[in-house]
């Protein structure tokens, strides 16, 4: 009876070493070399040999194999594909893995690594700028696997909103000038951002600085000779102004200072 069972038992593992042997999964792409861009969608391809049972765990790696992130467990691949969607990250010991879900014997790892590289980063402004508002500096950024067209955005507080600086911005250069907006902050960002693949953006590493102008009055400005009840203009740049204005006057030189309107 020990014998019979021993006997089973060796015949059961030929059987299924005989029949995971006959079938087989071969990765095609992405199989070593490739550089792939975060967000896009991209085919993962692989043969089969024998009889499968058509449903596929796939998996990725950042670290060449050490780590294994899913992508699709139990998928079922009548075309032997699945399309991707490349993951928000930059390395360049990349690896994919596909098995049978039934067998996980049945399994194949890209032959060589290959390369995720983030496809927009921002170059300037990347924190610690100080710019003065109503003048130009050059937004920059490094870009590849875009659509080379970009919408551009701004923030005053730290990312919590974004303010449209251009949309719909068609470039293969990666520089855009921008005027400087009399926005005053210290948690000031810009984004990058892909028109067609949203999820394909940058931000400015830390914040920069839009610091308050210096206000600006037109009149009286010196010189002028003004009588007691005269009505006179009192004029000034808005353009050099944030918001409300504060006007007061003095008879001394600026020591002291009377209100004539708070706001």
């Amino acid at each position: 009876m020990k014998f019979s069972k021993l006997l089973l038992l060796a015949f059961f593992t030929i059987f299924t070493l005989q029949l995971t042997k006959a079938q087989t999964i071969t990765i095609t792409q992405p199989n070593g070399g490739e550089i792939l861009y975060a967000c896009q969608s991209y085919l993962v391809k692989w043969n089969v040999t024998g009889t499968p049972s058509g449903y596929y765990d796939i998996d990725y790696s950042l670290d060449g194999g050490t780590i294994w992130t899913s992508v699709a467990s139990n998928y079922l691949a009548p075309s032997n594909q699945f399309s991707w969607t490349v993951p928000n990250v930059q390395s360049n010991i990349v690896l994919m893995r596909v098995r049978d879900h039934s067998n996980t014997l049945i399994s194949d790892i890209s032959n060589a690594v290959f390369t995720i590289n983030i496809p927009i980063t921002v170059t300037a402004p990347n924190g610690g700028e100080v710019f003065t508002p109503l003048t130009t500096t050059n937004i920059t950024w490094n870009a590849a696997g875009t659509s080379n067209v970009y919408n551009i955005y701004y923030s005053i507080n730290n990312g919590s909103s974004w303010t449209t600086i251009v949309s719909n911005y068609s470039t293969t250069g990666g520089t855009y000038t921008w005027t400087i907006p009399n926005n005053p902050s210290t948690t000031c960002l810009v984004k990058i951002q892909d028109y067609t693949q949203s999820c394909m953006n940058d931000i400015s590493n830390t914040t920069f600085t839009i610091s308050p102008l210096t206000p600006t009055v037109i009149t009286p400005n010196g010189g002028e000779l003004l009588s007691v009840g005269q009505n006179y203009y009192i004029t000034w740049n808005s353009a050099t102004y944030y918001s409300n204005v504060r006007i007061e006057y003095s008879l001394n030189n600026g020591i002291s200072w009377t209100t004539i309107t708070s706001s």
